[in-house]
């Protein structure tokens, strides 16, 4: 008889609810955070359970987050909670009853008290002990075979069997004698993520669990202790925030793939598509939110990509974008450039009328040339055109 391949508080899982709970509160403080996971790994634990006194469901939820989920990193298993539920209610008899019944309805077996109150004496000194992950303790070696000689067989489920299954907290499932081990791996897994479901259902649809949330200030220690970065929440609408600039929407920052737009660039033999050329650029680019095949494109336009084969490649490569007049008279670094270039860009933009093209009213000031606009308004195209059709395959 296994069970113990059905778990709750899996890595994923916890993975999943900060991720979740990080992305879509991401206005809301770090502490705010840590309480509404708390509030969901509490209930998640609490929902398996016996129906202990309340004191007693908080000491025992509090040492499987901190001796099982915190200390060791790994999730709770059946037996976790039986010796954690053992060693809480020591010495009453009222909850060995309790915890007497949970587990015969876990393992649908009909183990006599008498018999279950003697193991637990035998082994008290593992009681409270959660074993290693890959261990199991000698209490829970001596009970499954035990628990094998009393199964009840396909009894019809209890009560309290069927109320966890209608609320979807029945995240470790039933024990079936005859249940092959992968189907009961499948299940469990299932079962995890409907639970996982139905609380991201619920938090998203309660805005109460958001501003009274039910984890008391222990749990949120606790849980802060399991997610060490929880001080340093992930601010989204902050870190993706650009700045304004008058260049149109299509003309402003895109994330581009980096590996395609070197692949376009390696075909001209461009030193741009090594660093550290690269990565200024699209950084530059980024910083003034200007698309990077923008940039890219006044390269292509000014230098040529700067070829590899080219005797003062390396020189050119400092300024491709030819700031103050050219790279012979202004040679300096590639950041400086690229900085340099986005800048003269977008001064350049402003007070652009309607009716004239963007980069045709930044060509006025930027080169001499009348026909520079045409050139890197078709580079910028034949870029864009490369880097999507090969995304989209």
């Amino acid at each position: 008889m296994t069970v113990n391949e059905a778990v709750i508080l899996t890595p994923g899982e916890l993975s999943n609810i900060r991720n979740y709970v990080r992305h879509k509160y991401a206005g809301l403080p770090a502490e705010r955070h840590a309480e509404i996971v708390a509030d969901a790994v509490q209930r998640i634990i609490v929902r398996q359970l016996p129906v202990l006194d309340e004191p007693l469901k908080k000491d025992v939820t509090a040492a499987l987050i901190r001796s099982v989920a915190l200390k060791q990193q790994r999730p709770v298993h059946t037996e976790d909670i039986l010796l954690a539920c053992l060693h809480a209610g020591r010495g009453d008899e009222r909850s060995l009853a309790v915890v007497h019944g949970w587990l015969n309805e876990r393992l649908q077996t009909a183990l006599p008290l008498q018999q279950f109150t003697e193991l637990a004496d035998r082994h008290s000194s593992v009681l409270g002990q959660a074993p290693a992950e890959g261990e199991t303790s000698p209490l829970w070696r001596e009970l499954l075979p035990m628990a094998s000689a009393w199964t009840a067989g396909q009894a019809v489920p209890s009560v309290w069997q069927q109320r966890q299954r209608r609320t979807l907290a029945a995240v470790i499932p039933l024990f079936r004698p005859r249940r092959r081990l992968w189907q009961s791996v499948g299940y469990a897994g299932l079962s995890v993520l409907l639970v996982v479901v139905a609380w991201l259902y619920t938090v998203s649809t309660a805005p109460s669990a958001i501003t009274e949330p039910g984890a008391p200030p222990a749990y949120v220690q606790l849980v802060r202790g399991m997610m060490p970065d929880w001080t340093h929440p992930v601010q989204i609408a902050e870190a993706e925030k650009l700045p304004d600039n008058a260049l149109p929407a299509d003309l402003q920052y895109k994330a581009v793939d980096d590996d395609k737009v070197k692949e376009y660039l390696a075909l001209r033999s461009s030193l741009l598509a090594e660093p550290p050329y690269y990565d200024a650029i699209t950084s530059a680019a980024k910083a003034y939110n200007i698309h990077p095949l923008l940039l890219f494109a006044i390269t292509g336009q000014e230098q040529g990509f700067v070829s590899k084969s080219h005797p003062d490649a390396a020189q050119i490569a400092n300024n491709p974008f030819n700031v103050f007049h050219s790279w012979k008279d202004y040679n300096t670094t590639i950041d400086d450039s690229a900085e340099i270039a986005a800048k003269t860009v977008l001064r350049w933009s402003e007070d652009r009328p309607d009716h004239i093209p963007a980069i045709q009213w930044v060509n006025r000031k930027y080169a001499e040339d009348p026909k520079w606009s045409e050139g890197v308004q078709s580079i910028f195209n034949a870029m864009l055109r490369h880097v999507t059709a090969h995304s989209d395959n």
